[in-house]
């Protein structure tokens, strides 16, 4: 079933790459900062860089800063902690639904990746699964001081957290696996990650934002593609070709280096 669903992925986006017209120039969003500070912390006045819905997106902001960068993420609810992973190109936005049905039950942590959401993107990061594994420790263990938790992982929340839930047995009360994997890409994973960094597909996802725009418009359903709130939270979380790096890196090393990493 997975390799099936992929094989259609792969069909679909080279479909929808054909379909996209291509733009002489690089697309570049005219970001505009949230101006009003939504934060737990009241006396935290950081912006988030963006505005985002706050009907789709009610949350306030947690901010965890590590070695001068701030990571961006959401810890709503009281109770036994869930933390939720996110893939590629999306953030915690795409869990907005989980946390607001689970935080009633639960304490629900949802982050946002280095360079992805509102976080911001360390100095020199080259986006491999070990760099964002580190991240994440670093949240749960060093930050948030959990002890136990339950761990969902999904897309290149896979690769990442799971790493993280070796390293911590003893932390992982749970652990939900969904929509992801854990070994080399093969098949048709590996024919789709081909077709992702091709010179013409790298064009589209670093100048036109395809990954975040198209793509993912076309993988939510109908009624959330025809959101703007849900569209533009996902499109401008990538305002520029430099900051749409890591969701072309990404591809990249589920060729090279994943297997590598997996393996240890």
């Amino acid at each position: 079933m997975k390799r099936s669903i992929i094989a259609g992925l792969t069909a679909g986006v080279v479909a929808l790459s054909l379909a996209t017209p291509g733009f002489a120039e690089a697309i570049i969003y005219d970001q505009t900062a949230d101006p009003v500070p939504f934060n737990a912390d009241p006396n935290d006045d950081r912006l988030r860089p963006f505005i985002v819905d706050k009907d789709e997106y009610p949350f306030r902001s947690h901010w965890f800063e590590r070695d001068g960068v701030a990571t961006h993420y959401i810890d709503e609810g009281e109770g036994f902690p869930i933390v939720l992973t996110h893939g590629n190109p999306d953030w915690s936005f795409l869990n907005r639904n989980i946390i607001k049905d689970m935080s009633g039950e639960a304490r629900v942590i949802a982050y946002d990746l280095p360079g992805f959401g509102f976080s911001e993107t360390p100095e020199g990061f080259t986006w491999t699964p070990q760099e964002h594994a580190e991240w994440i420790t670093a949240l749960v263990n060093d930050h948030l001081g959990l002890e136990e938790f339950v761990l969902v992982v999904q897309d290149w929340g896979g690769p990442t957290g799971l790493s993280v839930a070796t390293q911590n047995p003893d932390k992982i009360a749970g652990l939900i696996v969904s929509n992801t994997w854990a070994w080399a890409a093969d098949g048709a994973l590996a024919e789709f990650s081909a077709q992702m960094t091709t010179p013409q597909m790298q064009e589209k996802v670093i100048d036109e934002n395809f990954l975040a725009s198209a793509l993912m418009s076309s993988a939510i359903n109908p009624e959330s593609a025809a959101n703007p709130a849900i569209t533009d939270a996902y499109a401008m979380a990538f305002p520029t070709p430099a900051s749409r790096a890591g969701t072309y890196q990404i591809h990249t090393f589920w060729l090279i280096f994943c297997p590598i990493f997996l393996a240890s």
